[in-house]
């Protein structure tokens, strides 16, 4: 579903429910989720280092990795 919000379209996009309404809190805690996706992004998963930390910090996982582990987990997209 598409929505225009301030003249602008977003697609694929579920309109904003009523502020005052629990549907409207837990749509937007996950919006916040979704934007801040980075920020809340540990550096290990299960122990190891964490593929999607190093793509989206680059410079900040030369200075928690090593090479040898940017390389091995830096290129892993599945869980």
């Amino acid at each position: 579903m598409s929505v225009i919000h301030n003249g602008k379209l977003y697609k694929d996009r579920k309109p904003e429910p009523p502020k005052s309404s629990p549907e409207w809190k837990r749509w937007n805690h996950q919006e916040q989720r979704t934007a801040h996706l980075a920020d809340i992004t540990p550096r290990h998963k299960h122990g190891k280092p964490n593929p999607e930390f190093i793509r989206i910090y680059e410079e900040e996982s030369k200075l928690s990795f090593t090479p040898e582990q940017i390389r091995e987990f830096g290129n892993q997209y599945n869980d």
